[in-house]
């Protein structure tokens, strides 16, 4: 009698951290059954449209306020199997309290909790322990005395990778709320036998429509990478011809980069040499082996009137290195017939003129 009368129309609501989902359970004849469920945004700040559409929900299927059971994921709690030695049930909470902080990061008045026995063996009990720190807890009952709503329970709700209908049978047995008084330890019983469904059905909605979701999502983008393909074929092609651009462009370079010019090599040359010299022979060779530093050995032979005077102005050029004489310097109508060789550096290991830092 009291069953059917509390337990006509049932609320759940599975809070998360940016959700909340609400499931409306209908009691009949051939047990519970899901009436209706509805996703509603919940962020941390503020909650009028989440309390809007509660307050909507809950007049649309004529629920019944006082049959409200909420759940928390299980991030939001710490859970932990233990075993405490106790000479019966009734010494049991107080031992536990004494326990806790040795299993939490967190102070005990900072937390709320429950447990249930799994298991007796001698004196030993076998414990779950669930505890949620208190603000969490706190920040929904703050949302729910906005509608208002007052829960049965708080329970912890698992996702679809944990053995699910294991963990939330068990679960169905704790209740984070700051309850046992009296009328509580009464009613724990039958708040049990009805709770353990709605927790059930709750997750298989939530787990249904994250699925759903998903799906959605992933349409939308497959439809999405359809819709464009034409423009990435395009994008694609140009990416192609940019990369064969870079390639080119990194080829010339290098070229630029090894390679002399050799009407600026020539230019040089006439810009250095004295007037009262005069060059018959100019033999320029690319080494056979690759020179990291030199593009090419330089050999010029011509009649000057002080030829050691050519070797310091080839080394001051930026040019050339290594300048040396081919052979004996000999004499002819007073001149000096001289035979000169040099390395040509590369452009990108030339140092500058002396005079070029002078100016700098």
């Amino acid at each position: 009698m009291f069953e059917d009368k509390l337990f006509k129309t049932i609320l759940g609501i599975d809070f998360r951290d940016d959700s909340l989902t609400l499931t409306c359970l209908k009691k009949t004849i051939s047990g519970i059954k899901l009436s209706s469920a509805i996703t509603l945004p919940f962020n941390n700040g503020r909650h009028e449209d989440a309390v809007s559409g509660v307050k909507k929900f809950i007049s649309q299927h004529g629920i019944n306020k006082k049959t409200l059971f909420a759940s928390i994921p299980e991030r939001w709690a710490i859970i932990k199997f233990m075993d405490i030695s106790s000479p019966g049930r009734d010494s049991l909470k107080g031992l536990i309290q004494c326990e806790i902080e040795r299993h939490i990061p967190f102070k005990i008045e900072d937390v709320f909790y429950d447990f249930h026995v799994l298991g007796k063996n001698g004196s030993s009990h076998r414990i779950m322990l669930v505890t949620v720190q208190k603000e969490k807890v706190e920040h929904i009952m703050e949302f729910l005395r906005k509608i208002p709503l007052q829960p049965q329970a708080i329970n912890v709700s698992f996702s679809a990778d944990a053995e699910i209908a294991e963990m939330q049978e068990l679960s169905s047995k704790i209740n984070i709320l700051p309850h046992r008084n009296t009328d509580d330890r009464q009613i724990g019983p039958l708040i049990t036998k009805i709770f353990l469904p709605v927790i059930l059905l709750l997750g298989l909605t939530i787990l249904a429509s994250e699925v759903i979701n998903e799906r959605r999502s992933l349409k939308a983008v497959e439809e999405r990478i359809k819709k464009n393909e034409p423009e990435m074929a395009v994008v694609g092609e140009l990416s192609a011809e940019l990369n064969e651009l870079y390639k080119k462009r990194r080829f010339l370079l290098i070229v630029k980069t090894d390679n002399v010019s050799k009407l600026d090599m020539l230019a040089e040359l006439t810009s250095i040499i004295p007037v009262d010299t005069w060059i018959s022979e100019l033999d320029y060779n690319e080494p056979e082996k690759k020179n990291e530093k030199h593009a090419g050995e330089l050999t010029i032979s011509g009649f000057a009137a002080s030829s050691s005077r050519l070797i310091s102005l080839l080394e001051g050029s930026m040019f050339f290195e290594n300048v040396e004489f081919v052979g004996p310097i000999t004499k002819s109508g007073g001149k000096e017939i001289f035979k000169i060789k040099a390395m040509v550096v590369k452009p990108a290991k030339r140092k500058p003129d002396k005079e070029d830092l002078y100016n700098q």
